[in-house]
C-alpha cells in the first residue's frame, strides 16, 4: 500500500487581480474633500464592464484594465453628480483624478408603502424610482414605518416602483423643485392582514 503525502495547508490570499494596465487617481467633491466609498466601473465601446472597484478611504482608487484600448471610466458616489470621462489605455499606468459635484437640492419624492387589505405600513419593501428611459435611478426599502425618500432629483418624468409583496407603479412628472408625496399599496385584494 502506497502512501501518499498530503499538501500543506496554505493560508487563504487575497484575490488577486488580472494582470495589466492600472488606472489609478484620486475621487474627490468640489470643496477638494475626498470621496471614499465612490464606485468605480470602467466600461468598453459595447457597454460591457472591464474592471470596477471602490474608493478607498482617501478617496483613492485603483483598476486593472486587462488589454489596452479605448474605454470610458464611469465614478457615482452618493449626493454627487456621477461623471463619466473616456480614457486611452495604452499598456502604461494612467493617472485619472476626478471630482464629482454635489447635487443641486432638486426635488424630492417621499412616501409610505402600505399594505391594500389594511392599510397598515410595510417594513422592508423595496421602492425604485425609474427614469423616462426605464434606466433605475434610485432603490430604497422602507423604514419600520414603511416611509421611503429620493432626494436631489433633475425635473422630468420618472416612475416609482414598488416590490416585496405584489408589485405596484407610478407615474410621476417633476419640475426639478419642492417635494411630492407618493403613498403606494402593496398586496392583493384577496390577501389576509396578518
Amino acid at each position: 500500500m502506497i502512501r501518499g503525502r498530503t499538501a500543506p495547508a496554505t493560508p487563504d490570499l487575497p484575490v488577486q487581480s488580472i494582470p495589466g494596465t492600472r488606472i489609478s487617481g484620486v475621487l474627490r467633491d468640489g470643496a477638494s474633500a475626498a470621496l471614499p466609498r465612490a464606485a468605480l466601473t470602467l466600461v468598453d465601446p459595447n457597454g460591457r464592464q472591464i474592471a470596477r472597484g471602490t474608493a478607498r478611504g482617501d478617496g483613492s482608487y485603483e483598476l486593472t484594465v486587462p488589454a489596452p484600448g479605448s474605454y470610458v471610466l464611469i465614478a457615482a458616489a452618493d449626493g454627487h453628480q456621477p461623471q463619466a470621462v473616456p480614457v486611452a489605455v495604452d499598456g502604461h499606468t494612467l493617472s485619472r483624478d476626478l471630482t464629482l459635484a454635489a447635487l443641486r437640492p432638486g426635488a424630492r419624492i417621499r412616501g409610505t408603502v402600505r399594505a391594500a387589505s389594511s392599510g397598515r405600513p410595510l417594513a422592508d419593501a423595496r421602492v425604485t424610482l425609474v427614469d423616462a428611459e426605464g434606466e433605475a435611478v434610485a432603490t430604497r426599502t422602507t423604514g419600520p414605518d414603511g416611509s421611503y425618500g429620493f432626494t436631489g432629483l433633475a425635473a422630468g418624468e420618472y416612475t416609482v416602483i414598488a416590490r416585496g409583496y405584489s408589485p405596484v407603479s407610478t407615474a410621476v412628472t417633476l419640475d426639478g423643485m419642492g417635494e411630492s408625496g407618493f403613498d403606494l399599496l402593496l398586496g392583493r385584494a384577496d390577501e389576509a392582514d396578518t
